[in-house]
């Protein structure tokens, strides 16, 4: 009888423990907790505008941004092809823009037209490289980024393990 009794207490714990799982999972859905916590947390803004630089490059720039996050490729490098001098800045944004659509081209027209290279577009340079699976020419940026003086970051680091973990 002992074992019976046993399997009958183990019958209704595992009847309990999918019962209550199954009450989380509503529950949850019900909270919509992933939009809660988001709500809890306002946005960080994409992009603060700098006053000293001409209005034209901070309008381009939120463009750019926008359509790169809606990832309307083609329309960001139309408007970046709008804007008359850009900066260097705004070229990092294109040249963001190139690594996410994977143009190599562009990207390295857009690269060799930087004239103060900082770390964010070596990093997105060695990130398109990653992308396209590309560990040499990733590994190049780096030594150049090294002979530049520029002092590689944590993201520096985790798209060059990215590039070559590919």
């Amino acid at each position: 009888q002992r074992p019976a009794l046993a399997w009958v207490s183990l019958q209704q714990l595992r009847g309990v423990t999918i019962r209550s799982s199954q009450a989380k999972y509503e529950e949850s859905l019900g909270l919509a907790s992933t939009q809660k916590f988001r709500q809890d947390k306002p946005d960080k803004p994409r992009f603060q505008v700098d006053p000293a630089r001409p209005q034209h490059l901070n309008d381009a720039h939120m463009r750019i941004s926008e359509f790169l996050r809606r990832r309307a490729f083609d329309d960001g490098w139309a408007a970046f092809k709008e804007v008359q001098d850009p900066d260097d800045d705004l070229k990092v944004v294109a040249l963001g823009l190139c690594a996410k659509a994977l143009w190599w081209p562009q990207a390295c027209e857009l690269w060799s037209s930087i004239s103060q290279r900082k770390a964010s577009g070596y990093n997105t340079m060695i990130d398109l490289c990653a992308r396209l699976k590309r560990s040499v020419d990733a590994e190049a940026f780096f030594h150049e980024m090294q002979g530049a003086g520029i002092e590689p970051n944590h993201i520096t680091y985790t798209t060059l393990i990215k590039a070559f973990s590919n």
